[in-house]
């Protein structure tokens, strides 16, 4: 499904989200950020969007969709109510961006990873349009499932 994943992608993917406990995860990358004197906070100020982006975004004419809050790697792994939380207080956040008076109606799933839970919850909360992580054929779909191909891929393809 990603070409461009290295073994080394995949084998780290593996280990974070099918062998290693959240909280051990988390132990090793402090860890590791430590040792290599990483500052996550410069580097989440670089590349996160904050508020102010989010506004721009909004009054160029830009839709906003749901992501989650904590961006899970494996949502289909919480609870049910663990996923209402993250999408909700997703939600919440958006819908708080102060002077932008916009619906959120799309979103798209962390990872590419949902289960049925998922999906009726984006329904209760009013969302219409979902895009997974892949251009895999799912068999009867939905429209919370609809395809979306990698940047990489799109990148590569141009050349660039």
């Amino acid at each position: 499904e990603f070409p461009f994943y290295s073994d080394n992608d995949r084998w780290f993917r593996f280990l974070r989200d099918s062998v290693l406990q959240e909280d051990q995860y988390d132990l090793i990358m402090r860890t590791l950020m430590t040792q290599k004197e990483f500052c996550l906070q410069s580097i989440c100020d670089a590349l996160w969007l904050n508020d102010g982006h989010l506004y721009d975004l909004v009054n160029q004419g830009h839709i906003l969709g749901l992501h989650s809050t904590t961006h899970p790697t494996v949502m289909d792994n919480l609870s049910k109510e663990q996923q209402r939380k993250e999408y909700e207080k997703n939600l919440d956040h958006l819908r708080s961006i102060p002077g932008s008076d916009h619906e959120v109606k799309t979103m798209s799933h962390p990872c590419g990873r949902y289960n049925e839970d998922t999906l009726s919850i984006l329904r209760g909360l009013g969302i219409e349009i979902g895009f997974r992580s892949n251009m895999t054929h799912v068999d009867g779909r939905t429209l919370l499932e609809l395809p979306r191909e990698d940047h990489t891929n799109i990148v590569r393809k141009l050349g660039i």
